[in-house]
């Protein structure tokens, strides 16, 4: 919900308050990473099975995606669209949106947003799935090839942040595309998933406290925005605030909001085109009520989503049928 808060600013052209001009939409999107490659790290350690592995993040990320894609290009778009009907079926844009079924993101459609202080963009948080599917791939392959072990994690995590600061900055500034991705987020969005992976594998969950969180969210607001010790706490106060805040005792607040099902995905694949109907709508109107709008219109479709589409095809998820396997915290793990 912190990627709707951020976003609402943009959608609606107001400034972002002095106490919270830090967080920018990308920061709280690499949370996710981390996370993801904390967890991730873990399934492929309790099942290294790439078959099976492959197949659980497929039917999570691929049957609500099919379905906000198609809802998206042939109702909202007709509906909204400056064209005619029959302009907009016979614009080549439309079609070129469901590239985004196959990964390759694509974020306009013909004559829709076109007005809007965000013009044209349907779906910008889409940008992150194929980075996403390509770090699974990649964490399979090692799996693979018999390499695995707490330190391949850590490594990689370094060279993600290697390649990030001094490996292409020229690309970057340039925003150098692959399979319509920006190359430098792929690096930057790597280093989150690995250090998550690296803080699964060598067992600091120990470490997280609330207190701790505490120590280091404060260190992080004080160290001086746009300054090289800002981009430090980014990189390494960051990571250890989310997952204590996530997984320290006695909040588990990851477990406490999962308990009626996961909505995470829903919010975040129907949010921006949700916010931007509201933007189009009601272009003056009051951040703090735009804001309190979009919750009430993104969560009922999320839980709507979970419930009729991604929750049915969790029925179809492989389950484990190996014997148990040596931990990763016993380096190294054993790829079967």
């Amino acid at each position: 919900m912190i990627v709707v808060y951020v976003h609402s600013f943009a959608f609606t052209g107001t400034p972002i308050s002095k106490l919270f001009v830090w967080i920018d939409s990308r920061v709280v999107i690499y949370a996710f990473f981390l996370i993801g490659g904390y967890f991730l790290a873990k399934s492929w350690e309790n099942d290294p099975n790439a078959k099976r592995f492959l197949q659980r993040r497929i039917l999570r990320i691929y049957p609500a995606l099919i379905v906000c894609v198609l809802l998206t290009t042939f109702l909202l778009g007709p509906l909204i669209s400056d064209l005619s009907l029959i302009d907009y079926f016979q614009a080549n844009e439309t079609y070129a949106y469901l590239k985004n079924l196959t990964l390759y993101v694509t974020h306009f459609l013909p004559g829709v947003f076109t007005d809007n202080i965000y013009p044209r963009a349907v779906n910008g948080s889409l940008w992150t799935l194929p980075i996403e599917v390509g770090l699974y791939i990649t964490l399979v392959v090692l799996g693979l090839m018999n390499i695995f072990s707490k330190w391949t994690y850590l490594f990689l995590a370094l060279i993600s942040a290697i390649v990030t600061f001094w490996g292409i900055p020229e690309a970057a500034n340039n925003l150098q595309m692959i399979y319509g991705t920006e190359l430098k987020q792929i690096f930057i969005c790597g280093y989150y998933f690995w250090i998550g992976a690296t803080f699964y594998a060598f067992n600091l969950k120990r470490y997280f406290s609330l207190w701790g969180a505490l120590l280091a969210s404060i260190l992080f607001l004080i160290s001086p925005f746009h300054h090289l010790s800002f981009q430090l706490a980014i990189w390494i106060l960051w990571p250890y605030i989310i997952l204590s805040i996530g997984l320290a005792s006695p909040l588990k607040i990851s477990s406490w909001l999962s308990r009626h099902g996961d909505f995470s995905y829903g919010i975040y694949i129907y949010a921006f085109p949700i916010q931007q109907i509201l933007a189009m709508l009601y272009p003056n109107m009051h951040i703090n009520l735009y804001i309190l709008l979009c919750m009430i219109c993104i969560i009922p479709c999320a839980v709507l989503s979970y419930k009729f589409i991604e929750q049915p095809f969790f029925r179809f998820k492989p389950s484990k049928s190996i014997p148990a396997v040596k931990t990763m915290h016993s380096d190294p793990l054993p790829i079967k």
